[in-house]
């Protein structure tokens, strides 16, 4: 079934049994697990979500979109997974939530398709990254050339600046600044793949 077809949200994955939830930061650094819920859910196309309650599985603690900055740590031998979107609050630090599954193959089944969401997300990053530098950062610049979309080739053939210079020719940046200075910046601190490492002790 293509998009087109497809009916929104779309959920990835779902546990209502065998899970457990805790949420920890600097100030509660204890992990305290009580029996939850979890779910990962595609609301539109290419936008995520992972969604936390408590039991029953009316009552959601957590509910939050899925971005390139998370940090994951998945423990193989505990079966638990933690993450932190990086966000922090004074004193307490980042807030880091954290599952404990019953079995391996729920385990497996929600870190696979963890996974995958992260990488989807950080692709669509990298995507809309490169588009931008093409558009605005090329060399020579590309900006005229994507302006004729809107405006029309004819708007451009006909249009000469007040030197008689072509609108194509190529406009040095203003003084006192650099091509690209705090205006995109980068995916994420590192511009790579999103943090998934493994822990086999996570206190």
């Amino acid at each position: 079934m293509n998009d087109a077809t497809q009916t929104y949200p779309l959920v990835h994955f779902a546990a209502v049994q065998g899970v457990e939830i805790a949420s920890t930061n600097d100030q509660r650094p204890d992990v305290e697990f009580r029996p939850g819920g979890v779910m990962l859910a595609e609301l539109v196309p290419g936008e995520f979500a992972i969604i936390i309650t408590a039991q029953p599985c009316t009552n959601t603690i957590a509910a939050m979109t899925i971005t390139h900055n998370y940090q994951v740590l998945s423990d193989t031998e505990r079966l638990e997974v933690r993450w932190t979107s990086g966000s922090t609050r004074f004193l307490q630090g980042p807030t880091w939530l954290n599952l404990r599954f019953a079995n391996r193959l729920l385990f497996t089944d929600f870190n696979r398709a963890f996974t995958q969401i992260l990488w989807d997300v950080q692709l669509k990053i990298r995507i809309l990254q490169d588009r931008i530098e093409e558009i605005a950062f090329g060399n020579p610049s590309n900006f005229i050339s994507y302006c004729r979309q809107y405006l029309g080739d004819a708007y451009f053939d006909s249009f000469v600046d007040s030197d008689g210079d072509s609108a194509d020719e190529d406009v040095p940046p203003a003084e006192g600044g650099t091509q690209g200075d705090d205006v995109t910046g980068t995916a994420n601190g590192s511009g790579g793949a999103p943090v998934f490492s493994e822990e086999t002790n996570v206190e």
